[in-house]
């Protein structure tokens, strides 16, 4: 394994198409892992949901997440050990894991802890752009805990896969040409 990339950012803002874009780009074995693979699983397998990030959806992956098993159950480390646990398994078999489902500081810092040296944080604005959420989606702590965090790199990209994709090569440039 060469790197971890954590992507983090607002609901919509391309995550997911930035770990595509990068899959893409850096050639070699790239994986894509969610820590919210196994929370989809257990919704949709146990608790009826439809698959959509619809207002209900979007609460139900709020709430099972984040309100119940960070907080009332007191897991926080719940989703980020099983997706740190599955890279720890297959690491050898990969160069990067792109995971562009960032949310809370402990999926950053824990990831940090478990392979030293090894993790780069992005983030990603969309700029200009209002993701639908509702006032208290928005306020909800999986979309407010790192806004000030300090990450690597931030992407700041307008509307348009074309756009997002020239920031990831300008990314990539600073990324290769960092100090080792």
């Amino acid at each position: 394994m060469e790197q971890i990339f954590t992507i983090s950012g607002k609901a919509f803002s391309g995550k997911d198409s930035v770990a595509n874009f990068l899959k893409k780009k850096l050639g070699g074995d790239t994986v894509l892992l969610h820590y919210a693979d196994r929370l989809k699983d257990i919704a949709k397998n146990y608790l009826g949901w439809d698959g959509n990030k619809d207002f209900e959806g979007r609460n139900l992956l709020q709430f099972l997440g984040s309100d119940l098993v960070r907080i009332k159950l007191n897991k926080p480390l719940f989703w980020v050990k099983s997706v740190c646990d599955i890279i720890e398994i297959i690491q050898d078999d990969h160069d990067y894991f792109c995971i562009p489902d960032c949310r809370f500081q402990n999926e950053v810092y824990y990831p940090m802890a478990y392979f030293p040296n090894m993790v780069t944080t992005i983030h990603i604005i969309r700029l200009n752009f209002d993701n639908g959420l509702t006032s208290k989606q928005k306020k909800h702590m999986s979309e407010t805990s790192l806004d000030n965090f300090e990450f690597d790199y931030i992407i700041r990209s307008e509307s348009g896969l074309d756009n997002l994709e020239k920031e990831v090569d300008k990314f990539l440039i600073k990324y290769n040409n960092r100090e080792r």
